[in-house]
């Protein structure tokens, strides 16, 4: 027997394994198998729009949350958009915070609903870093949240990359 064919059948450490499951959860014991996603999925449809916090309700107003809404009459021509709002605490934020700062539109399938989860946490995450200052204090002034690992938004990262000062 070769080692290569030896090392293939031996089992993964527990740790890694614990490591490994962590990321196939969508949240703690729940894993994303078929089934449940497609129970999900059906619990989606059947909604039609769920609102989910991403924290405790504050003393007035919401905190950020995300919402899913199935678009379309039958399974075979429907949607989903999902779309991650922004925290209003102030009574000004009612009027000014009306926009989705992220929104994307996925196929009515498992496949689509996991792809939405992942962007929506993706997109909360980005969030709670807040929005880019340059994109700010451009006229007139633009909200883009800022990209994972950078101080500005995805599009000034690239664009510094570059040399240049700004994204259209």
């Amino acid at each position: 027997m070769s080692s290569s064919s030896a090392s293939a059948s031996m089992e993964m450490p527990a740790l890694i394994q614990a490591m490994v499951a962590e990321f196939l959860q969508l949240s703690p014991g729940v894993f994303a198998t078929p089934v449940v996603l497609s129970r999900m999925l059906a619990i989606v449809q059947e909604e039609k729009r769920l609102c989910m916090l991403s924290e405790d309700m504050p003393a007035f107003g919401l905190p950020h949350r995300i919402v899913v809404q199935w678009e379309g009459r039958s399974k075979s021509s429907a949607r989903l958009r999902v779309q991650v709002m922004e925290a209003l605490l102030t009574d000004e934020d009612y009027v000014t915070k009306q926009e989705a700062v992220f929104e994307k539109f996925y196929p009515a399938t498992s496949d689509g609903l996991l792809a939405g989860m992942v962007d929506a946490k993706e997109a909360l995450a980005n969030l709670k870093r807040g929005f880019c200052e340059q994109c700010l204090a451009q006229r007139p002034p633009q909200r883009k949240l800022k990209g994972k690992g950078f101080a500005v938004c995805n599009g000034c990262a690239v664009s510094a990359a570059f040399g240049c000062k700004r994204v259209y």
